[in-house]
C-alpha cells in the first residue's frame, strides 16, 4: 500500500446541495491528507435537472465557502446513446475521471460514506469508506434539503447544512 503522503484524497458527488454528511467525509479526508492533498469532484457539472438544481459554479462557491484551500473540479455528465444502458457508459466515465485528475502527481484514493457510495468507483480505483454516513451522517439527504428549501424551512435547513451556506442556497432557488 502506498504511503499516504503520496496520495490525494478525492471525494466525488453531485453535492446538490453540499450538506453536513458530505462535510464529515471532506473533514476526514483533510484530516488524513491535508487540505493541499484533498480534491472534491463535482459531478453533473454541465447540467441542471430536478435532482441537480444548482450549477457547478454555485456548488463550487458553496464548497469554497467551507473549504477555501481544497481543489474543486467539475466532471461533466455523459448521456448514453439512444438505447444504450447507463452501465455501458461506465468505462467512459472512468476515463473522464482520469482526465480530470491527470494533472495530479502521485496516486489518488476515492473516499465516501458507504460501500454503496463507492461501489462503481471501486471497479477501477482505490476506494475507502472513511466515515459511516448512515451512523454518523444523521440520515441527511440532499432530497430532504431541497424539500426544506422549497418549503422555506430555515430551521430544518440549519440542521442539515452549514449555516454559512444557507444564504447561497436561498438565493439560488
Amino acid at each position: 500500500m502506498p504511503s499516504l503522503e503520496n496520495i490525494t484524497g478525492v471525494q466525488l458527488g453531485r453535492f446538490c446541495p453540499y450538506h453536513l454528511g458530505h462535510a464529515k467525509v471532506t473533514d476526514a479526508i483533510i484530516g488524513r491528507h491535508g487540505a493541499e492533498n484533498t480534491t472534491v469532484i463535482v459531478g453533473t457539472a454541465n447540467r441542471i435537472t430536478e435532482r441537480t438544481p444548482f450549477s457547478f459554479e454555485v456548488r463550487k462557491k458553496i464548497i469554497e465557502t467551507l473549504y477555501p484551500d481544497i481543489e474543486i473540479l467539475p466532471l461533466n455528465d455523459y448521456k448514453p446513446a439512444p438505447g444504450q444502458h447507463w452501465e455501458a457508459t461506465i468505462p467512459s466515465w472512468f476515463q473522464r475521471i482520469k482526465k480530470v485528475l491527470a494533472h495530479k502527481e502521485g496516486e489518488y484514493r476515492f473516499y465516501g460514506g458507504s460501500p454503496r457510495d463507492l461501489e462503481i468507483l471501486s471497479r477501477e480505483f482505490d476506494t475507502e469508506v472513511i466515515v459511516d454516513r448512515v451512523r454518523e451522517g444523521n440520515q441527511i439527504t440532499a432530497t430532504k434539503i431541497r424539500e426544506a428549501m422549497a418549503r422555506g424551512e430555515l430551521d430544518l435547513l440549519a440542521e442539515l447544512v452549514d449555516e454559512r451556506i444557507i444564504p447561497i442556497l436561498m438565493t439560488t432557488t
